[in-house]
């Protein structure tokens, strides 16, 4: 690396390109990126805070930014450069005044385009220098968005090539590709080997703040962050292959044995209290039902069904004198015929017969209430015909009914 002494300061020659995404997928990070990795960059190639250098002779080192897009940006080009500047201080005021905006929810970027146009842009400063002044070459990618697939279209000199192809290229002229991004993505991780760079060894050091960024460099070094704290003497276990069958014999015994201690625990938990059963004598019968004694008054007696009682509501009772003996009365106890020994039934006999008794009656009785009404309906058919009879004698001598008014 070639250094030169300016004001006190060791200054680098270099030229240093940074191709950024300027889409507003990006734009909202640019400014976390900006104060943890853009700047720290600038002030290693100016070997010196920028502040310092603002008023100051130029420095060795040249700078320049090529801004990519979507798709979207259809039709302006897909890449612009601007530059170049000896002056960090300038680049860094471009990125206070540019407006990273668009995209329009595209989730990939034109990074082949950037990469190309830089490439560009790389042989135009090697121009500006002498023949025999070999700077390093840096080209610092900040983007959030992967790359389309598909080739170079605008850039005339890298025109079909992709990104693959390019960044071969950068690794057979010994520009130094570093990545920053603020998330990890893959397609960018292989970008940076393709183009020379090892992330096994970028990863073994840390220069992010934030662990979800993305930080890969190459050429140059900023302030290393402390990894991770990782337990002393904790060290991962290596695994144990993998064998099915005893995997899958061993699931199915610890599955038995779950359900059987589940099942017990179950049943366990409901304490049923065990309770001696009624002692039974041996021989012993169930009890036959006591008789059922119902009172004669208590069942209706065939007289009493459609009695004029029932029918008339003026119907005045006879003379206690006159009453059935075998009614009960509120100075005389019923009177049950009592039976003998030999004519005594059984509870559930005399329960049939009661039940004989009671269907009888009730027939009895719908058998009065039929004869009632059709003798209601003989009266009511022999006055309606009388009526008309009378009616019709009427008509027939209209002289008699004057005289009888």
């Amino acid at each position: 690396m070639v250094h030169e002494t300016i004001s006190g300061h060791s200054a680098i020659q270099a030229d240093v390109i940074f191709v950024v995404e300027s889409s507003a997928m990006n734009g909202a990070y640019l400014n976390e990126l900006k104060a943890n990795y853009i700047i720290p960059s600038l002030e290693y190639f100016n070997q010196a805070p920028i502040e310092d250098r603002e008023f100051m002779c130029e420095s060795c080192a040249n700078y320049g930014l090529v801004l990519y897009e979507s798709s979207d940006c259809r039709p302006k080009p897909f890449s612009t450069s601007y530059g170049h500047w000896t002056n960090p201080q300038k680049i860094l005021n471009l990125f206070e005044k540019m407006e990273l905006v668009g995209g329009k929810g595209e989730g990939y970027a034109n990074i082949a385009e950037g990469l190309a146009t830089a490439l560009v842009y790389f042989e135009d400063l090697q121009s500006l220098r002498e023949s025999s002044c070999v700077p390093h070459k840096h080209c610092i990618l900040v983007c959030n968005s992967p790359p389309y697939s598909v080739p170079v279209m605008q850039c005339s000199l890298y025109a079909g090539q992709t990104l693959e192809q390019l960044a071969t290229v950068f690794c057979e002229r010994n520009i130094h590709l570093s990545i920053l991004s603020p998330r990890k993505i893959p397609t960018l991780m292989k970008l940076f080997e393709k183009a020379g760079g090892d992330v096994q060894m970028s990863q073994t050091k840390n220069y992010a703040k934030d662990p979800r960024h993305l930080v890969l460099l190459k050429g140059y070094n900023l302030k290393e962050r402390p990894m991770s704290p990782t337990p002393v003497g904790s060290t991962l276990p290596a695994p144990a292959p993998l064998n099915l069958r005893k995997t899958f014999a061993r699931g199915g015994n610890r599955l038995r044995d779950l359900t059987n201690k589940i099942a017990q625990t179950t049943w366990s938990n409901f304490n049923l209290k065990e309770r001696p059963m009624s002692p039974t004598p041996v021989g012993s019968t169930l009890p036959a039902p006591a008789p059922l004694n119902l009172p004669v008054a208590s069942m209706p007696s065939p007289s009493n069904v459609g009695s004029p009682q029932t029918q008339n509501p003026n119907f005045r009772p006879a003379p206690p004198s006159q009453q059935n003996p075998n009614i009960p009365t509120s100075n005389q106890q019923p009177v049950v015929p009592q039976q003998s020994a030999a004519t005594q039934q059984t509870p559930s006999q005399q329960q049939q017969a009661v039940w004989q008794q009671q269907q009888q009656q009730a027939m009895q009785q719908q058998a009065f209430i039929m004869a009632r009404g059709r003798f209601n309906n003989k009266t009511n058919n022999s006055k309606f015909n009388s009526r008309t009879s009378n009616n019709s004698k009427i008509n027939n001598n209209p002289n008699q009914t004057m005289t009888a008014w």
